[in-house]
C-alpha cells in the first residue's frame, strides 16, 4: 500500500485514537504519539505535516535508533 504523506498522517491520527489517545493541547502530555519522521527523501511542509519531522534532531530516542537502522541498512 502506498500513501502520500498526509494520507499516512490519517492514519496514523487515526490509529492513535483507536488505541485511546484523547485530544489534549497541542504539544501536551500523551498516552500515544506517533509521528512521521522522514518520507523517503521528500520534504513537506503544510499547516499540518512537517516532514523531516521538526523535532527530530533534537531528540536521541529518534536519533539513536535512527543511526542503526541507517548504519544497518548500508550493509
Amino acid at each position: 500500500m502506498n500513501l502520500s504523506p498526509e494520507d499516512l498522517l490519517r492514519v496514523l491520527k487515526e490509529i492513535e485514537v483507536a488505541l485511546g489517545r484523547l485530544p489534549t493541547i497541542r504539544n501536551g502530555p500523551r498516552t500515544l504519539d506517533l509521528d512521521i519522521l522522514l518520507y523517503g527523501r521528500d520534504i513537506v511542509s503544510t499547516e499540518n505535516l512537517s516532514i523531516p519531522h521538526i523535532s527530530m534532531l533534537e531528540r536521541g530516542f529518534v536519533l539513536e535508533p535512527l543511526a542503526e537502522y541507517v548504519h544497518f541498512s548500508r550493509d
